[in-house]
C-alpha cells in the first residue's frame, strides 16, 4: 500500500549551540507518567467488567495524551534564575543568546493577565525561524495541559509557509514562583495545521449518534484508541 510522504517543518537557528524545536512526544511530563492506569488500585486486575470500564484513569483518554504529544517543543537552552523582590522579579541567566525581556505596558493594558500570574508583560527571545510546507500555518502555544509550568504563554497563528523570521512570544510569569526554571523545560508547543476554508452547519441526528458511540464504549475497555483514533507522527 502507498504511504505518502511525511510533511517535511523546517527549524532555523540564529545560534549555532541551541537545539532546534523536538518533537512534543519527547516532553511527557513525569507527573503523567507516574498517573496510575485506574483509579482504584483494587480493581485493576478485573478485566472485561463494568467496575473496571468506570474506573479508568488520564491514561486512558488518549485525546489527552495527542496534546501532549502533537506538533513540537521549543525549549529554554540555559537555567533562568527567579527572585522575588518587593520591586517585583529579578531574573537571571548566565549564557546569550538573550533568553526573555521585560516588554513595555503600552498597547497591552486591556489584554486580560491569566489568574495567579504577575502583570509585567515577558516575552521568549524566540531564536527560531519556522518554515512548513504551502498552505500550511503553525499554531505557537503553551504547552497544552502543563499547567505546572511557572508560566503561561500566550498564544498565536502564524502563516509560516511565507513569513518565517523569528520573533517574541509573550508570557506571564506565576505571580509565586521564585527559584530556577531549569534548561530543558518545554516553553512553547509547535503545531502545524492546514490552511481551509470551513462553513458550519446543525446537524439533528450527531448528538443521538454520539451517544450511541458512548454507549459501546462502555462494553469495550479502550473503545476509542481501538476503532476511533488515529496515530500521529511527528519526527
Amino acid at each position: 500500500m502507498f504511504k505518502p510522504k511525511p510533511l517535511l517543518i523546517e527549524f532555523g537557528v540564529n545560534d549555532y549551540r541551541l537545539s532546534p524545536p523536538k518533537p512534543a512526544k519527547g516532553y511527557i511530563p513525569e507527573w503523567y507518567k507516574k498517573s496510575p492506569k485506574y483509579k482504584d488500585y483494587s480493581n485493576e486486575q478485573k478485566v472485561g467488567s463494568k467496575l473496571r470500564e468506570n474506573n479508568k484513569g488520564i491514561k486512558y483518554c488518549m485525546p489527552f495524551l495527542d496534546t501532549l504529544t502533537h506538533g513540537y517543543m521549543a525549549e529554554l537552552w540555559c537555567d533562568v534564575q527567579i527572585y522575588r523582590t518587593p520591586n517585583g522579579p529579578e531574573i537571571h541567566w548566565e549564557i546569550d543568546p538573550t533568553v526573555l525581556a521585560a516588554r513595555e505596558p503600552q498597547g497591552m493594558e486591556h489584554l486580560p493577565i491569566p489568574a495567579g500570574h504577575l502583570g509585567t508583560h515577558f516575552v521568549w527571545k524566540n531564536p527560531y525561524s519556522i518554515k512548513t510546507p504551502p498552505g500550511y500555518s503553525i499554531l505557537i502555544t503553551h504547552p497544552l495541559n502543563r499547567f505546572d509550568l511557572p508560566f503561561t504563554t500566550l498564544s498565536g497563528i502564524s502563516d509560516a509557509d511565507n513569513f518565517f523570521p523569528p520573533g517574541n512570544l509573550p508570557f506571564y510569569l506565576q505571580e509565586d514562583f521564585e527559584g530556577i526554571i531549569p534548561a530543558g523545560t518545554p516553553i512553547f508547543q509547535i503545531i502545524p495545521i492546514k490552511r481551509e476554508d470551513w462553513t458550519s452547519s446543525l446537524n439533528k441526528e450527531l448528538y443521538e449518534l454520539g451517544q450511541k458511540r458512548i454507549w459501546k464504549s462502555l462494553a469495550h475497555t479502550g473503545f476509542y484508541k481501538d476503532n476511533h483514533w488515529n496515530k500521529k507522527n511527528f519526527e
